[in-house]
């Protein structure tokens, strides 16, 4: 696979050695919302059209409000609410049907949740901190509802083991 991005050397070398991609920073909710879609969507259609036959979706949530440089990955409204879970999950359920139903046919596979280990301070605004780690039931539930046969991911790129344990 490939992760897709839109330019002229994706355009020579992607259909020559690759027949899968990821569709990733314009799928995160914040970058998604900001331009309804529409650059997940050209990439989903480039990967397309360039012979892709797998393509998967990253991430659903990706936990935690901003990026050092200041991208949204978490709408402010949804951290705002914490304290209402009733609202967290109707965004939350919004949302992963959203995105789900934008790519209904077209992704089978999904990065449902994206590095969740270091984030159980409050401080870091994460729904994981701030929800608790059980609330991850209702969106792998969620997820799995609006993609049933759709493969689901959980991504950690932290160590989630002591390799020095036997």
């Amino acid at each position: 696979g490939s992760c897709v991005s839109v330019g002229p050397t994706t355009e020579k070398y992607f259909s020559k050695y690759f027949n899968s991609a990821v569709v990733e920073h314009n799928m995160k909710w914040g970058p998604f919302e900001e331009n309804n879609g529409e650059l997940a969507r050209e990439q989903v259609n480039q990967a397309r059209r360039l012979g892709a036959i797998y393509i998967r979706g990253h991430v659903m949530i990706m936990d935690y409000p901003k990026t050092g440089k200041g991208t949204v990955l978490l709408p402010d409204d949804l951290v705002a609410n914490y304290d209402n879970e009733a609202y967290v999950d109707e965004r939350v359920k919004n949302w992963i049907y959203r995105v789900s139903d934008d790519f209904a046919g077209e992704i089978y596979e999904w990065d449902v949740a994206n590095e969740l280990v270091g984030k159980e301070e409050k401080s870091t605004g994460s729904i994981y901190a701030n929800m608790g780690a059980e609330y991850y039931n209702k969106i792998y539930k969620w997820a799995r509802e609006v993609n049933p046969e759709s493969k689901l991911f959980l991504v950690e790129g932290r160590r989630i083991f002591d390799t020095q344990k036997k």
